[in-house]
C-alpha cells in the first residue's frame, strides 16, 4: 500500500485539479505495477512448481516419472517425498515381477514333469478298464476321469498364472478344426468308459482365429470335459 499526504503552508494555497489527477494516476499505476510484479515474480513461479509436482504425482511408480528439483521449502519437501515413494513402488514392482516369473517357471516345470506320468497313467487305466469287469472296471473308469481332470487342472493353473501377467492372447493364431479333431480323439476315450459318445463336426474350410493355441485348446477342452462329466449313460456330447 502507498499513502501520499499533501499539505499546504497556508489556507490560500489550493492544489490544482490537474496535479491531483496526475497524482492519483501515478498512485494507481504504481499499485498496478506492484501487483503485476508480485504475480510475475512470486505467484507465477509458485504455480509452475505446483503444476510440476502435480504431474510428477500422477506418474509416481511409472517409467515416465521425472524427479523434481529439491529445495528447502515445503514444495521441495513434497518433491522429496514423491521421489522416495516412486523408488519404493519401483522396487516393490520389480520384486513382485521376479516372484511372478519364478512362480510361472515353477508351474511350467510342474506341468511339464506331470505330463509324462499322467499320460502313462491314462494308458494304464484305459487298459485296466478294458480288460476288467464289474466293480474293478467302474473304479478304473472313475480313476481315468480323475486323471484327466488332474491334467486339465494343472494346465489351467499354468495358463491362469501366465494370464495374470497381461499376456497378449491374440499374439498368435490357431486353426480351430484341427484343434477340435485332437480334442475329439482325447475325450472320446474318456467318454467311452463313461458311457458318453463324444463326436465333432468340422466345416469344409479352415477356421483361423487370432488366439494363442494353448489358450484356445484349454477353453474348448474345459467345455467338453464338463459336458462329459455331467452327462449320464447313455449320453452324447457334440
Amino acid at each position: 500500500c502507498a499513502v501520499v499526504r499533501v499539505t499546504s503552508r497556508g489556507s490560500e494555497v489550493v492544489i490544482a485539479p490537474l496535479f491531483a489527477g496526475i497524482l492519483a494516476g501515478a498512485i494507481a499505476i504504481g499499485m498496478l505495477i506492484s501487483v503485476f510484479g508480485t504475480l510475475w515474480l512470486v505467484v507465477r513461479p509458485l504455480r509452475s512448481r505446483i503444476e510440476e509436482l502435480a504431474t510428477a504425482a500422477e506418474h509416481v511408480g511409472g517409467a515416465s516419472f521425472a524427479p523434481q528439483t529439491s529445495s528447502s521449502d515445503a514444495l521441495g519437501h513434497i518433491a522429496e517425498v514423491l521421489e522416495r515413494s516412486h523408488k519404493r513402488i519401483a522396487e516393490s514392482r520389480e520384486a513382485l515381477e521376479e516372484r511372478n516369473q519364478a512362480l510361472e517357471r515353477h508351474l511350467a516345470g510342474v506341468a511339464h514333469d506331470l505330463r509324462t506320468p499322467l499320460s502313462s497313467m491314462h494308458l494304464a487305466l484305459e487298459a485296466l478298464a478294458t480288460q476288467s469287469t464289474g466293480e474293478v472296471q467302474r473304479e478304473a473308469r472313475r480313476a481315468l476321469a480323475d486323471a484327466v481332470y488332474l491334467s486339465s487342472m494343472v494346465e489351467n493353473l499354468h495358463e491362469a498364472t501366465r494370464l495374470r501377467h497381461e499376456v497378449d492372447i491374440t499374439s498368435d493364431s490357431v486353426e480351430l478344426s484341427d484343434l477340435v479333431r485332437r480334442l475329439e480323439k482325447r475325450f472320446a476315450i474318456v467318454g467311452r468308459y463313461a458311457g458318453v459318445e463324444v463326436a465333432a463336426s468340422m466345416p469344409e474350410e479352415e477356421v483361423w482365429v487370432a488366439c494363442r493355441p494353448a489358450l484356445a485348446e484349454r477353453a474348448v477342452a474345459n467345455v467338453v470335459q464338463k459336458a462329459v462329466e455331467h452327462n449320464s449313460e447313455p449320453g452324447h456330447v457334440a
